[in-house]
Protein backbone atom coordinates (compact mmCIF):
# COMPACT_ATOMS: atom_id res chain seq x y z
CA UNK A 1 0.00 0.00 0.00
CA UNK A 2 2.66 2.19 0.82
CA UNK A 3 4.32 1.80 -2.97
CA UNK A 4 1.44 2.52 -4.14
CA UNK A 5 0.56 6.24 -2.16
CA UNK A 6 4.17 7.03 -2.90
CA UNK A 7 3.86 6.06 -6.91
CA UNK A 8 0.53 8.66 -6.29
CA UNK A 9 2.26 11.34 -5.19
CA UNK A 10 5.33 10.85 -7.25
CA UNK A 11 2.75 11.18 -10.48
CA UNK A 12 0.74 13.92 -9.02
CA UNK A 13 4.07 16.11 -8.48
CA UNK A 14 4.80 15.26 -12.35
CA UNK A 15 1.54 17.30 -13.01
CA UNK A 16 1.07 20.06 -10.36
CA UNK A 17 2.35 22.45 -13.11
CA UNK A 18 2.65 22.49 -17.24
CA UNK A 19 0.42 20.27 -19.52
CA UNK A 20 -0.01 16.64 -19.76
CA UNK A 21 -0.51 14.46 -23.20
CA UNK A 22 -2.46 11.84 -23.54
CA UNK A 23 -2.13 8.57 -25.44
CA UNK A 24 -3.87 5.51 -26.25
CA UNK A 25 -3.10 1.69 -26.23
CA UNK A 26 -4.60 -1.58 -26.61
CA UNK A 27 -3.79 -4.27 -23.58
CA UNK A 28 -5.16 -7.45 -22.68
CA UNK A 29 -5.35 -9.23 -19.37
CA UNK A 30 -5.81 -13.08 -18.78
CA UNK A 31 -5.91 -15.40 -15.57
CA UNK A 32 -2.75 -16.42 -15.27
CA UNK A 33 -4.21 -19.89 -14.75
CA UNK A 34 -6.94 -20.83 -17.18
CA UNK A 35 -5.93 -18.42 -19.84
CA UNK A 36 -9.71 -16.92 -19.80
CA UNK A 37 -10.01 -13.40 -20.43
CA UNK A 38 -10.26 -10.75 -17.12
CA UNK A 39 -13.35 -8.44 -17.52
CA UNK A 40 -14.65 -5.24 -15.62
CA UNK A 41 -11.14 -3.84 -15.63
CA UNK A 42 -10.79 -0.30 -13.58
CA UNK A 43 -8.30 2.50 -14.44
CA UNK A 44 -7.01 1.57 -10.27
CA UNK A 45 -5.93 -2.01 -11.02
CA UNK A 46 -2.75 -0.25 -13.24
CA UNK A 47 0.37 1.42 -12.69
CA UNK A 48 2.40 2.21 -15.40
CA UNK A 49 5.68 4.19 -16.01
CA UNK A 50 8.22 4.57 -18.71
CA UNK A 51 11.77 4.92 -17.96
CA UNK A 52 11.31 6.68 -14.01
CA UNK A 53 8.47 8.70 -14.88
CA UNK A 54 4.92 7.46 -13.74
CA UNK A 55 1.88 7.84 -16.36
CA UNK A 56 -1.72 8.15 -15.09
CA UNK A 57 -4.32 5.35 -16.15
CA UNK A 58 -7.26 7.57 -16.14
CA UNK A 59 -9.97 5.76 -17.94
CA UNK A 60 -10.32 1.77 -20.07
CA UNK A 61 -12.94 0.64 -22.39
CA UNK A 62 -13.50 -2.65 -24.10
CA UNK A 63 -12.88 -2.55 -27.87
CA UNK A 64 -15.50 -2.34 -29.83
CA UNK A 65 -16.05 -3.21 -33.74
CA UNK A 66 -12.16 -3.00 -34.18
CA UNK A 67 -10.74 -2.65 -37.77
CA UNK A 68 -9.76 -6.13 -38.89
CA UNK A 69 -7.50 -7.10 -42.01
CA UNK A 70 -6.85 -10.61 -42.42
CA UNK A 71 -3.83 -10.89 -44.73
CA UNK A 72 -2.58 -14.07 -46.38
CA UNK A 73 0.27 -15.18 -47.92
CA UNK A 74 -1.04 -16.87 -51.18
CA UNK A 75 2.61 -16.45 -53.18
CA UNK A 76 2.66 -19.36 -55.96
CA UNK A 77 -1.31 -18.50 -56.37
CA UNK A 78 -3.87 -20.34 -58.62
CA UNK A 79 -0.63 -23.00 -59.78
CA UNK A 80 -0.43 -24.35 -56.26
CA UNK A 81 -3.30 -26.07 -55.41
CA UNK A 82 -2.78 -26.10 -51.66
CA UNK A 83 -2.33 -22.39 -51.54
CA UNK A 84 -5.27 -21.78 -53.67
CA UNK A 85 -7.34 -24.08 -51.52
CA UNK A 86 -6.24 -22.44 -48.24
CA UNK A 87 -6.90 -19.20 -49.49
CA UNK A 88 -10.06 -19.69 -50.38
CA UNK A 89 -10.77 -21.88 -47.17
CA UNK A 90 -9.64 -18.62 -45.03
CA UNK A 91 -11.48 -16.18 -47.61
CA UNK A 92 -14.67 -18.07 -47.22
CA UNK A 93 -13.63 -17.70 -42.76
CA UNK A 94 -13.46 -14.00 -43.50
CA UNK A 95 -16.87 -13.53 -45.23
CA UNK A 96 -18.21 -14.61 -41.95
CA UNK A 97 -16.85 -11.91 -39.57
CA UNK A 98 -19.73 -10.06 -38.12
CA UNK A 99 -21.45 -7.74 -39.31
CA UNK A 100 -20.68 -4.82 -37.61
CA UNK A 101 -16.83 -5.68 -37.52
CA UNK A 102 -14.89 -3.44 -40.00
CA UNK A 103 -12.69 -5.90 -41.88
CA UNK A 104 -10.35 -5.64 -45.01
CA UNK A 105 -8.78 -8.79 -46.56
CA UNK A 106 -5.61 -9.15 -48.64
CA UNK A 107 -3.04 -11.44 -50.38
CA UNK A 108 0.61 -11.04 -51.10
CA UNK A 109 2.91 -12.75 -52.76
CA UNK A 110 5.84 -11.12 -54.55
CA UNK A 111 3.49 -7.78 -54.13
CA UNK A 112 0.75 -7.24 -52.61
CA UNK A 113 -3.08 -6.93 -53.30
CA UNK A 114 -5.20 -4.98 -50.89
CA UNK A 115 -8.41 -3.42 -50.65
CA UNK A 116 -9.31 0.47 -50.46
CA UNK A 117 -10.80 0.27 -47.10
CA UNK A 118 -12.83 -1.42 -44.44
CA UNK A 119 -15.97 -2.40 -45.26
CA UNK A 120 -18.72 -4.12 -42.55
CA UNK A 121 -21.70 -5.43 -44.28
CA UNK A 122 -21.93 -8.71 -45.85
CA UNK A 123 -22.80 -7.33 -49.39
CA UNK A 124 -19.18 -5.40 -49.39
CA UNK A 125 -17.36 -7.59 -47.42
CA UNK A 126 -17.94 -10.57 -50.13
CA UNK A 127 -17.50 -7.89 -53.07
CA UNK A 128 -13.91 -6.91 -51.75
CA UNK A 129 -13.12 -10.31 -50.95
CA UNK A 130 -13.73 -11.34 -54.37
CA UNK A 131 -11.99 -8.62 -56.02
CA UNK A 132 -8.97 -9.41 -54.31
CA UNK A 133 -9.40 -13.12 -55.06
CA UNK A 134 -9.32 -12.56 -58.70
CA UNK A 135 -5.94 -11.53 -58.07
CA UNK A 136 -5.15 -15.02 -57.34
CA UNK A 137 -4.38 -15.89 -60.81
CA UNK A 138 -2.08 -12.51 -61.36
CA UNK A 139 1.40 -13.07 -62.90
CA UNK A 140 2.69 -10.09 -60.64
CA UNK A 141 1.30 -11.88 -57.67
CA UNK A 142 4.30 -14.21 -58.18
CA UNK A 143 6.06 -17.43 -56.40
CA UNK A 144 8.13 -15.47 -53.82
CA UNK A 145 6.51 -13.53 -50.87
CA UNK A 146 7.88 -10.59 -49.73
CA UNK A 147 6.45 -10.14 -46.69
CA UNK A 148 7.73 -7.20 -44.96
CA UNK A 149 6.88 -5.45 -47.92
CA UNK A 150 3.45 -6.64 -47.49
CA UNK A 151 3.16 -5.85 -43.84
CA UNK A 152 4.73 -2.37 -44.50
CA UNK A 153 2.00 -1.60 -47.30
CA UNK A 154 -0.86 -3.53 -45.05
CA UNK A 155 -0.18 -0.66 -41.81
CA UNK A 156 -0.81 1.88 -43.99
CA UNK A 157 -4.23 0.58 -44.85
CA UNK A 158 -5.23 1.41 -41.18
CA UNK A 159 -4.16 5.42 -41.47
CA UNK A 160 -4.79 7.27 -38.44
CA UNK A 161 -5.19 4.86 -35.80
CA UNK A 162 -7.96 3.57 -33.97
CA UNK A 163 -8.38 1.25 -31.14
CA UNK A 164 -8.29 -2.31 -31.42
CA UNK A 165 -6.31 -2.31 -34.70
CA UNK A 166 -5.55 -5.54 -35.89
CA UNK A 167 -4.04 -7.45 -38.48
CA UNK A 168 -4.47 -11.43 -38.95
CA UNK A 169 -1.26 -12.55 -40.57
CA UNK A 170 -1.36 -15.98 -42.12
CA UNK A 171 2.41 -16.86 -43.68
CA UNK A 172 4.72 -19.56 -43.61
CA UNK A 173 7.51 -17.05 -42.05
CA UNK A 174 9.03 -16.89 -45.78
CA UNK A 175 10.24 -13.85 -47.10
CA UNK A 176 12.29 -12.40 -50.22
CA UNK A 177 13.27 -9.58 -51.67
CA UNK A 178 11.50 -6.81 -49.21
CA UNK A 179 13.31 -3.42 -49.55
CA UNK A 180 12.30 -3.67 -45.88
CA UNK A 181 13.96 -5.13 -42.93
CA UNK A 182 12.74 -6.83 -39.43
CA UNK A 183 14.05 -3.74 -37.92
CA UNK A 184 12.56 -0.85 -40.17
CA UNK A 185 9.06 -3.02 -39.78
CA UNK A 186 9.04 -3.37 -36.24
CA UNK A 187 9.37 0.58 -35.83
CA UNK A 188 6.53 0.66 -38.02
CA UNK A 189 4.22 -1.57 -36.37
CA UNK A 190 5.40 0.69 -32.79
CA UNK A 191 4.55 4.02 -33.82
CA UNK A 192 1.56 2.63 -36.09
CA UNK A 193 -0.01 1.21 -32.97
CA UNK A 194 -1.33 -1.64 -35.17
CA UNK A 195 -1.62 -5.22 -33.19
CA UNK A 196 -0.18 -8.23 -34.49
CA UNK A 197 -2.05 -11.45 -35.05
CA UNK A 198 -0.32 -14.69 -36.63
CA UNK A 199 -1.07 -17.86 -37.45
CA UNK A 200 1.98 -19.54 -39.68
CA UNK A 201 2.48 -23.13 -40.41
CA UNK A 202 2.45 -25.55 -43.40
CA UNK A 203 -0.89 -26.57 -42.31
CA UNK A 204 -4.28 -24.73 -41.08
CA UNK A 205 -6.02 -26.35 -37.71
CA UNK A 206 -9.29 -26.50 -36.91
CA UNK A 207 -9.99 -25.10 -32.93
CA UNK A 208 -9.40 -27.55 -30.04
CA UNK A 209 -12.41 -28.59 -28.33
CA UNK A 210 -10.83 -28.00 -25.29
CA UNK A 211 -9.09 -24.57 -25.58
CA UNK A 212 -9.64 -22.18 -22.92
CA UNK A 213 -8.66 -19.73 -24.56
CA UNK A 214 -8.40 -17.74 -27.91
CA UNK A 215 -4.74 -17.29 -27.98
CA UNK A 216 -1.45 -19.56 -27.65
CA UNK A 217 1.03 -17.60 -25.15
CA UNK A 218 3.45 -15.43 -26.49
CA UNK A 219 6.03 -17.31 -24.95
CA UNK A 220 4.91 -20.69 -26.92
CA UNK A 221 8.29 -21.65 -28.53
CA UNK A 222 9.01 -20.74 -31.91
CA UNK A 223 10.18 -24.17 -32.78
CA UNK A 224 7.07 -25.92 -33.45
CA UNK A 225 6.17 -23.24 -36.05
CA UNK A 226 6.80 -23.78 -39.84
CA UNK A 227 10.77 -22.85 -39.72
CA UNK A 228 10.61 -19.65 -42.48
CA UNK A 229 13.66 -16.73 -42.53
CA UNK A 230 11.15 -14.02 -40.80
CA UNK A 231 9.44 -16.37 -38.42
CA UNK A 232 10.88 -15.13 -35.72
CA UNK A 233 10.85 -11.87 -36.20
CA UNK A 234 7.08 -12.37 -36.72
CA UNK A 235 6.73 -13.48 -33.23
CA UNK A 236 8.88 -10.90 -32.00
CA UNK A 237 6.53 -8.17 -33.77
CA UNK A 238 3.46 -10.13 -32.64
CA UNK A 239 5.18 -9.52 -28.74
CA UNK A 240 5.93 -6.66 -29.33
CA UNK A 241 2.23 -4.95 -30.54
CA UNK A 242 0.44 -7.15 -27.63
CA UNK A 243 -0.80 -10.06 -30.11
CA UNK A 244 0.31 -13.50 -30.51
CA UNK A 245 -0.20 -16.91 -31.84
CA UNK A 246 -3.47 -17.61 -33.03
CA UNK A 247 -3.61 -21.45 -32.88
CA UNK A 248 -6.70 -22.24 -35.33
CA UNK A 249 -8.70 -21.00 -38.24
CA UNK A 250 -12.51 -20.56 -38.09
CA UNK A 251 -14.55 -17.79 -37.33
CA UNK A 252 -13.49 -17.47 -33.77
CA UNK A 253 -10.45 -15.73 -35.51
CA UNK A 254 -12.75 -12.58 -34.82
CA UNK A 255 -13.39 -13.48 -30.98
CA UNK A 256 -9.59 -13.36 -30.65
CA UNK A 257 -9.16 -10.12 -32.52
CA UNK A 258 -11.79 -8.35 -31.21
CA UNK A 259 -10.68 -9.04 -27.46
CA UNK A 260 -8.69 -6.27 -25.38
CA UNK A 261 -9.26 -3.37 -23.41
CA UNK A 262 -7.84 0.53 -24.64
CA UNK A 263 -6.21 1.96 -21.97
CA UNK A 264 -5.88 6.23 -22.44
CA UNK A 265 -2.74 7.76 -20.19
CA UNK A 266 -1.24 10.73 -19.34
CA UNK A 267 2.20 11.87 -19.90
CA UNK A 268 3.63 14.55 -18.26
CA UNK A 269 5.61 15.30 -21.53
CA UNK A 270 4.37 14.69 -25.04
CA UNK A 271 7.16 11.85 -27.06
CA UNK A 272 6.81 11.86 -30.98
CA UNK A 273 8.33 8.26 -31.08
CA UNK A 274 7.36 4.91 -29.51
CA UNK A 275 9.24 4.83 -25.66
CA UNK A 276 9.59 1.46 -23.85
CA UNK A 277 7.41 1.41 -20.62
CA UNK A 278 6.27 -1.18 -18.05
CA UNK A 279 2.52 -1.99 -16.90
CA UNK A 280 1.30 -3.74 -13.50
CA UNK A 281 -1.36 -4.66 -11.53
CA UNK A 282 -1.35 -3.17 -8.30
CA UNK A 283 -1.44 -5.99 -5.35
CA UNK A 284 -4.83 -4.49 -4.31
CA UNK A 285 -5.61 -5.82 -7.88
CA UNK A 286 -4.03 -8.70 -7.45
CA UNK A 287 -6.08 -9.32 -4.24
CA UNK A 288 -8.88 -8.63 -5.70
CA UNK A 289 -8.55 -10.27 -9.47
CA UNK A 290 -5.95 -13.07 -8.42
CA UNK A 291 -2.31 -13.30 -10.70
CA UNK A 292 -3.62 -12.41 -14.44
CA UNK A 293 -1.09 -12.52 -17.31
CA UNK A 294 -0.75 -8.90 -19.23
CA UNK A 295 -0.51 -8.59 -22.95
CA UNK A 296 0.58 -5.29 -23.87
CA UNK A 297 2.54 -3.61 -26.45
CA UNK A 298 6.27 -3.40 -25.41
CA UNK A 299 6.49 0.38 -26.84
CA UNK A 300 4.37 2.79 -26.10
CA UNK A 301 2.84 4.83 -28.97
CA UNK A 302 3.65 8.16 -29.68
CA UNK A 303 2.11 10.95 -27.07
CA UNK A 304 1.52 14.23 -28.97
CA UNK A 305 -2.62 15.05 -27.84
CA UNK A 306 -1.59 17.81 -25.30
CA UNK A 307 -3.66 19.96 -22.65
CA UNK A 308 -3.41 21.54 -19.99
CA UNK A 309 -2.96 19.82 -16.51
CA UNK A 310 -6.00 20.18 -13.84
Amino acid sequence: MRKVILFLILAVSHWASGQVCTTRVLVNVFDAKTGRVITDLRPEYFQAKTGKTPLIVDGIEPIKNNRILVLVDASGGAEEPKVAESVNTIADVTRQAPPEMPVAFGIFGERAFLPHGFVSSSKTVNAQIDEVMAQLSSPSLGRYPALFDALHEALALFGEPEPGDTILLVSRGLNYGSKRSAKDLAGEFSNAGVRLLVMTGEHLTQPRKDSTSEWYTAEKSSSTWYAGPGTVHLLKIAQQTGGSLVGFIGPRWFSAAAVGYTLRLQSPSSFTAAKSWSLEFTKAAQNAVGQVRIVRPQQLPPCTTVGSAH
